[in-house]
């Protein structure tokens, strides 16, 4: 009716494929899966899809290579790279960083961290990219009557976190472990 060409799928559990048919869902349009962190068992099941996306090579590598012809997106640091980054330590910082991107559907969780700042007495910053024409960091300042310093904008967040170590007490982000 729709006239759709691809179906991806992306949940957590992959229990919902016994109950499909893949074969004629085949017929009428492209399907795909991209793997997060899922344990799959059933990897020839995966290998019937048109295409495969891994959101990480390390979980490809150690858990999925019965899995042809993947594309993978490397989304995790590569160690390596920071091997003489410093290593943090406590020295009485004063400051939490947040990380995100400053738009409408992260609003709730930068004011948590906000609020939890605040409620605690610490200092914060917040590095992202607002989306435009959203005025969510306008937004943001009114409600908590903040100065518009606290915003930092984009940062190359190792290279960042490397020379602001001495100044970092804690990080948080979507997605990002603290």
């Amino acid at each position: 009716k729709y006239n759709i060409k691809t179906i991806e799928f992306q949940f957590k559990n992959p229990k919902i494929l016994k109950n499909l048919n893949l074969k004629n869902l085949k017929k009428k349009a492209t399907i795909g899966y991209t793997i997060h962190n899922t344990g799959i068992k059933n990897q020839n099941l995966i290998n019937n899809f048109n295409y495969k996306i891994f959101v990480s090579k390390f979980m490809y590598e150690n858990h999925y290579r019965k899995i042809s012809n993947p594309t993978i997106i490397q989304n995790q640091i590569e160690i390596d790279k920071y091997i003489n980054v410093p290593s943090w330590e406590y020295k009485n910082q004063k400051t939490a960083l947040l990380i995100s991107r400053i738009s409408q559907d992260k609003l709730a969780s930068i004011e948590c961290f906000i609020q939890y700042c605040i409620k605690n007495n610490i200092d914060f910053l917040i590095a992202g990219k607002q989306e435009p024409k959203k005025n969510i960091k306008e937004k943001i300042l009114k409600k908590y009557n903040l100065n518009e310093n606290i915003f930092i904008g984009n940062i190359d967040t190792i290279d960042y976190l490397s020379k602001n170590i001495e100044n970092i007490l804690f990080v948080g982000g979507m997605g990002l472990s603290i």
